[in-house]
């Protein structure tokens, strides 16, 4: 049985896109708050484009963890990103194609798309998370002062956004 390599790549990219999709929806990272009986005191979650949301939280004060502050626009320009690549791939032949010259502007646009993406895996992390003191992932940090807790991990956004970086690199690759 022969597998026809490309269109594995393109339904791998429609893959992809989907889990981006969904992944900017989702929350990415969390924070929780627990006490030393081990109860949940408080938990936060952050997702890209609402920043962070509480998800519980008792009676006590923690304070719930700096806003991130990434740009809105480029999550905009993201999803704008997103809308042309699907389109190209859907609409647009671009595989048979035999002048390359006219290919440029689509391998922008893909190349674009792996770079926004990128960015949310790596850049994110290392520039938005450890200044702001939440460590990556899966730490978990006791307060002296408050004796709790601190427990940080990350969420199913995020690992939606490393699936589909894998999916959508082969295709703009190949």
């Amino acid at each position: 049985m022969k597998i026809n390599l490309m269109r594995f790549f393109r339904a791998s990219f429609i893959g992809g896109l989907v889990f981006l999709l969904f992944s900017l929806w989702l929350d990415w990272y969390y924070v929780q708050v627990v006490d030393p009986h081990g109860n949940i005191q408080a938990c936060w979650g952050y997702n890209p484009f609402f920043e962070w949301t509480t998800i519980t939280q008792n009676n006590h004060s923690y304070v719930r963890p700096k806003d991130l502050s990434v740009p809105l626009i480029i999550g905009v320009v993201f999803i704008f990103t997103l809308i042309i690549s699907a389109y190209i791939v859907i609409f647009k032949d671009i595989e048979s194609r035999k002048n390359l010259d006219q290919l440029h502007p689509y391998a922008y646009v893909m190349f674009f798309l792996v770079v926004l993406n990128l960015f949310y895996i790596v850049v994110f992390p290392l520039f938005y998370l450890i200044p702001n003191k939440l460590y990556f992932p899966f730490l978990r940090v006791k307060s002296t002062e408050a004796d709790v807790l601190y427990i940080y991990y990350i969420g199913p956004g995020y690992i939606m956004q490393e699936i589909s970086f894998i999916l959508i690199f082969t295709y703009v690759i190949f």
